[in-house]
């Protein structure tokens, strides 16, 4: 399985990223409630325009909510577990390589980091836990599955005239150096 270049279709970030590659995360951050969710399913969607299959997992939103944004015939390979599973990279793992086999996915959207981690790992030492969460996502999703990961991240809390940067990003010790 070899390394898969894709574009987003937005001119300026194909222009900044040179395209998405299979094998690769992608970290989005930023404060709540200010478009990360929606940059990603832009992003998808313009994948699945291209005849890229996307895969979501979402464990911010209802299930029927996040699947109104869909109805259209052009949605995008779609996988919300019902039984919300979360906390259990194990299981984004096997649902993840189910997807690239049975729907030929290539992208998977994560949303969001926290929910990947079981809660008692992040009372314990939270910058541990996420920086194994990304490490996993990285060796065992993006390269040893073969796709491009675009793992949405919250960010600490910033002073609004202040420019985030990938030290901000919340328990951030590992994220920018794995990803």
């Amino acid at each position: 399985d070899f390394s898969h270049n894709m574009r987003s279709i937005i001119p300026s970030l194909d222009k900044f990223t040179d395209g998405f590659e299979t094998g690769e995360v992608w970290t989005i951050s930023g404060p709540t409630k200010h478009g990360k969710t929606t940059f990603c399913d832009t992003v998808g969607r313009n994948f699945t325009a291209q005849g890229i299959p996307v895969l979501w997992f979402s464990f911010e939103m209802t299930y029927n909510k996040f699947l109104e944004k869909y109805r259209d015939a052009k949605a995008p390979v779609i996988y919300i577990p019902r039984e919300r599973n979360k906390n259990n990279l194990g299981w984004i793992y096997r649902k993840v390589r189910e997807a690239k086999l049975k729907y030929q996915c290539r992208v998977a959207f994560l949303d969001h980091l926290h929910f990947l981690i079981p809660a008692e790992q992040m009372f314990n030492n939270s910058q541990v836990a996420v920086g194994n969460a990304v490490r996993f996502i990285k060796t065992e999703i993006a390269l040893g599955l073969n796709m491009c990961v675009f793992l949405i991240a919250h960010c600490k809390k910033l002073d609004f005239t202040q420019e985030p940067n990938e030290n901000d990003i919340k328990d951030s010790a590992a994220i920018a150096q794995d990803t």
